[in-house]
C-alpha cells in the first residue's frame, strides 16, 4: 500500500517523532520479520530409523537419501537467503531501501514541536491521560498535542492504530478513548473521526467514502488479503510483546478490565485474553 500512501501524503500528519520512531525502529522490524521467513522456509534434518525395515526391503533407506539430499539443496538456498538477508538489511539501515525512499517522500516536510506543545505534554504523561504508557519516554504524548493544536482546521480525521492508548476495538469496530474523543471535541465541534485498527480497513473505508483521494489503490481481493495479514499479526505478534514486557502486560490487564467492566469484551474473549496474559485467577467461574 505504500503507493496509495503517497498518493495521501497531504493528507497524513507527518510530525517528527513518528519520522524518528520509523527510523529507529525498522531495522529491528525488518530483521524479526525476515527472521520469521527464513524459519519458514527451513527444514529439520530428520531421517527414518533403517533398521525397521527388513534386510530385502530398501524404501526407508531410500526415503532418507532422498531426503538428505533435499536437505541440502534446502541448506543451499538457506545460505543464498541469508546473503539477500544481510544485503537488504544494509541497505535498509542506510536508508536506500524503496520502502525508506517511500516513507522519505511521505514525511517530506514534518512537523517538529513548540515549547507549549512540550509543556503540554509533559503535563498529559504526569497526569496519567493518554495516550503514552507509564515507562515510555514522551513520544505519543507529544504527537497528541502537536495534532490538536492543528486539528481546528479540519472536518475529518482518520485514526489508524493498534494501540490501546488510542482505542479498543470490538467486534472489528474501533473507538476512541474517551479522554482523546473529548480532546478533539474542545478544538474542533464538528469533527467527524473514523477509528481503524489496521491500514488496510481504513484504505478500504476510505476508497468507498472518498474515492476523489484515492490512487494507485490495490485491488478489492488485494486489500482483503492485507487485512487479513494485518488482523493475524495484530492477533499473533502483540501477545508475544506482552510476554516479554511486564509493563505491557500490566497495562494490557488494565485495558482488558476496563472493556470488561464497560461490556465492550465478550466474556469468552475476555478469558482468552486473560489466559494469554499468564492471568488465571481474576477469571469469572
Amino acid at each position: 500500500m505504500l503507493k496509495t500512501l503517497l498518493s495521501l501524503k497531504d493528507c497524513i500528519f507527518t510530525p517528527y517523532q513518528i519520522k524518528y520512531e520509523i527510523d529507529r525502529n525498522k531495522v529491528e522490524i525488518f530483521k524479526h520479520s525476515f527472521e520469521s521467513y527464513v524459519k519458514a522456509v527451513s527444514f529439520n534434518d530428520i531421517t527414518l530409523p533403517e533398521h525397521l525395515e527388513s534386510s530385502s526391503e530398501s524404501l526407508i533407506s531410500n526415503w532418507n537419501i532422498d531426503r538428505k539430499e533435499i536437505i541440502k539443496l534446502v541448506k543451499e538456498s538457506n545460505k543464498k537467503l541469508i546473503d539477500i538477508f544481510k544485503k537488504k538489511l544494509q541497505n535498509i539501515a542506510k536508508s536506500e531501501d524503496e520502502v525508506s525512499k517511500t516513507i522519505a517522500k511521505i514525511f517530506h516536510s514534518p512537523e517538529d514541536y513548540s515549547n507549549a506543545e512540550f509543556l503540554s505534554a509533559k503535563i498529559r504523561k504526569e497526569r496519567g491521560n493518554p495516550p503514552g504508557k507509564t515507562n515510555d519516554p514522551l513520544g505519543d504524548e507529544l504527537i497528541w498535542e502537536q495534532l490538536l493544536t492543528i486539528i481546528g482546521g479540519y472536518e475529518e480525521l482518520y485514526i489508524i492504530s493498534n494501540d490501546y492508548d488510542y482505542l479498543i476495538t470490538y467486534e472489528d469496530k474501533s473507538y476512541l478513548n474517551p479522554i482523546l474523543f473529548e480532546d478533539l471535541k474542545e478544538r474542533a465541534h464538528k469533527l467527524k473521526v473514523f477509528c481503524f485498527q489496521t491500514l488496510s480497513d481504513a484504505i478500504i473505508f476510505l476508497s468507498k467514502n472518498s474515492p476523489e483521494l484515492i490512487k494507485d489503490l490495490p485491488t478489492n481481493r488485494e486489500l482483503k488479503n492485507i487485512s487479513k495479514i494485518e488482523a493475524e499479526l495484530i492477533e499473533t505478534e502483540y501477545p508475544k510483546v506482552l510476554e516479554k514486557t511486564p509493563d505491557i502486560r500490566f497495562d494490557e490487564l488494565q485495558r482488558l478490565e476496563y472493556m470488561k467492566r464497560h461490556d465492550l469484551i465478550r466474556t469468552d474473549e475476555y478469558q482468552s485474553r486473560l489466559m494469554k496474559l499468564g492471568v488465571f485467577n481474576n477469571i469469572p467461574k
